[in-house]
């Protein structure tokens, strides 16, 4: 693995265009090996991170615009980062993703935007939009490489730390923690990683960074090597955090892991399932957990408005189609079903949610076999109105709203 991660490093592009980055390194109180895409930092505080990509569009073009994944129906065709108003009109392309594109992460404050062009098995970059600046940087992101057919499961992620300064990167299968402030890249949790018999080495990897709500810790979950290799690694997993600040780890929950989708950005709990079943939903602010009865029946994370705390999700109603139910203090007050918008609601399905900056409307996409619907649902009287079609469409994921 060392002569990987050498010939890996020997790729990266350490680029300079945004603001500094930094990272610190730990596991269980132990400095790991560096590995994956980031090589130890050579240089000090004035180590440059990056050059420089096309500018961005100017900040004063993106007031009132939406940002847009969108993914074509044709599978041959390339997904793209669009731009577009509010209404679905006038689209414009920011950046072509790969066939299989990594995730998108937009900052608290939509003051940056970070996105990783390719999936895991993929040559790609990890690029951060300054939006204020209109500026783009990048880092290259090598392939992800397994060894055995027991590895853990490769999976990039990105999450923003609550205030915007900083961006949790699993890639690679380890951990990184972009500071916004500083010029280094290091890793901060690395995978862990068994030789068996049979199987070889077998490699685990991070999965699903969480921050807390101060900013001070990462949750994650991990690949955790059992004496007896019997079924796939990824099973295997624990849940821990790292302090960011003293560079420690701790194990919140044995034999588990964090279910995707929860919580949206605001949220104040996280989801836990145990490898018996149990599931336990974990305060993001204080890290106390208690045992709950099922897992919430979303398909896709609650989207929240932080001034009255209403959220959106999407989810099956009792007839099997998709609607979305709206939820405020743990009631649900409103629910729209897809009956309600389309006349073969057994051939769409709701896609993403996104409230307006005001609060008083909310955005949804609904994707019908070769096309993707916008909707706009006003409120207090909860009235949907249909205001685009994109043909060819096969997805299309509402990112932020720029003010």
């Amino acid at each position: 693995m060392r002569e990987l991660l050498t010939r890996l490093g020997t790729s990266i592009l350490l680029l300079s265009a945004m603001a500094t980055v930094a990272v610190s390194v730990a596991c269980r109180g132990k400095m790991p090996s560096s590995s994956g895409p980031f090589p130890a930092p050579s240089g000090g505080p004035t180590s440059p991170l990056g050059t420089s990509l096309p500018p961005g569009p100017p900040t004063s073009t993106l007031q009132g615009k939406i940002l847009l994944l969108l993914r074509p129906a044709d599978s041959n065709t390339r997904p793209t980062l669009e731009i577009s108003g509010p209404d679905g009109k006038g689209r414009q392309l920011l950046a072509e993703m790969s066939m299989d594109p990594g995730p998108v992460a937009v900052g608290p404050d939509a003051e940056y935007v970070a996105f990783v062009t390719s999936a895991g098995a993929s040559d790609g970059s990890l690029v951060v939009w300054d939006v204020e600046r209109a500026t783009m940087s990048q880092v290259s992101v090598p392939a992800e490489v397994s060894k055995s057919f027991r590895d853990a499961l490769p999976v990039r992620y990105l999450a923003w730390s609550p205030d915007g300064g900083s961006l949790a990167a699993a890639m690679n299968r380890d951990l990184y923690v972009l500071e916004m402030i500083r010029p280094n890249v290091q890793p901060t949790v690395g995978h862990r990683e068994e030789r068996y018999t049979l199987a070889g080495l077998v490699m685990g990897s991070i999965g699903h960074p969480t921050w807390t709500t101060d900013g001070r810790r990462i949750l994650y979950d991990t690949f955790v090597p059992p004496d007896v290799l019997s079924a796939d690694a990824d099973e295997y997993r624990d849940v821990e955090y790292v302090d960011v600040s003293t560079l420690v780890t701790e194990t919140l929950l044995e034999d588990a892991h964090i279910v995707p989708g929860q919580p949206a950005p605001g949220g104040q709990e996280l989801m836990l399932q145990h490898d018996d079943g149990r599931v336990f939903s974990l305060n993001l602010g204080t890290l106390e957990m208690r045992e709950t009865t099922s897992l919430p029946a979303t398909q896709g994370p609650r989207v929240c408005l932080t001034k009255n705390g209403t959220c959106v999700s999407v989810v099956s109603d009792q007839e099997g189609y998709s609607a979305l139910a709206f939820t405020q203090h743990g009631g649900e007050t409103h629910r729209v079903s897809l009956e309600d918008l389309v006349e073969s609601p057994t051939e769409c399905q709701f896609q993403s949610t996104l409230w307006s900056p005001d609060g008083d409307s909310l955005l949804t996409t609904v994707g019908c076999p070769m096309r993707v619907g916008l909707w706009s649902i006003r409120f207090p009287d909860v009235k949907a109105t249909h205001l685009t079609d994109w043909a060819g469409v096969g997805s299309a994921v509402l990112l932020t709203w720029f003010e």
